[in-house]
């Protein structure tokens, strides 16, 4: 029984450490994907960087809590540009990190991974982060200058892009108001124009009916005077009838007188001739 069981824990450790040793073929081999990925550094060899990820994830299946394969895994996939992952991953390492060497790799490649996807103040705090537990490391201070250098700049460009649309809103509200004050202007020289228009016919109505009261009145008064005068002629027509009706009158009395004046006389010398 003795020897069955010794054989068994035999068994156990031998997979153990069969299951170890592949392991850690599978990290080296991840590894050395990474480094040749590195070499050439005017690109980034993303087919390398994949099968290290690949390496690192299957190293990961045999131990799931591997600090140092978990930090591999989040390099890898950090250079393969994809930031917001590798920043997740790098945020929950540096929370369990016990040395000050692993807070300052994680907190510097945190600080990578928030410059890449351009949010340089959190970029700036990782990196202040890093140098805390290794000041002296060059290349934190130099990707901590970098980021503050790219973080004024955003400032710079936010500044005049904000300048601009101010710009641009003032240069859209004056033309804006300038259309206002054009259309009123219209607006105003339309209703000036109407009101104009309406007065004018208004003086043109009452010049009409001044007009027509006018001849209205002139009509009347001639109209007048015409019976008037009509009614003058015909009395001084009849003045003259009756002046000469008179004047014949007289012409015949005097007629008269000067027959029945011929007729005494006449008798009178017939009376004396009998004496």
């Amino acid at each position: 029984m003795k020897k069955i069981t010794l054989i068994i824990i035999m068994i156990f450790v031998g997979l153990q450490f069969a299951s170890a040793q592949q392991e850690r073929r599978l990290v080296r081999k991840g590894n050395k994907e990474f480094l040749e990925a590195l070499k050439d550094s005017s690109k980034v060899d993303s087919v390398k960087y994949a099968q290290a990820e690949t390496y690192y994830r299957k190293a990961l299946e045999k131990a799931p809590d591997n600090f140092k394969w978990k930090s591999n895994l989040a390099s890898a996939i950090l250079k393969q540009g994809h930031p917001k992952e590798a920043i997740e991953m790098f945020e929950e390492l540096s929370e369990t990190a016990t040395t000050e060497a692993d807070k300052a790799k994680l907190y510097y490649n945190l600080g990578n991974s928030y410059l890449q996807s351009n949010e340089f103040e959190k970029s700036i705090e990782a990196y202040k982060k890093s140098l805390r537990s290794n000041p002296s490391d060059l290349a934190t201070k130099y990707n901590l200058t970098y980021a503050m250098k790219k973080k004024k700049e955003k400032e710079e460009q936010k500044k005049n892009k904000d300048q601009n649309k101010d710009n641009k809103d003032k240069k859209n509200k004056d033309n804006k108001d300038n259309k206002d004050n054009k259309d009123k202007k219209n607006k105003d020289q339309k209703n000036k124009d109407k009101n104009k228009k309406d007065q004018d016919k208004k003086d043109q109505d009452k010049n009409k009916n001044q007009d027509k009261n006018k001849q209205k009145n002139k009509d009347k008064k001639d109209k007048g005077s015409q019976k008037k005068s009509k009614s003058g002629l015909s009395k001084a027509r009849a003045s003259a009838m009756l002046k000469a009706m008179e004047d014949k009158e007289k012409k015949t009395q005097n007629k008269v007188r000067k027959a029945q004046v011929k007729q005494e006389k006449a008798k009178a010398q017939s009376i004396e001739k009998k004496w």
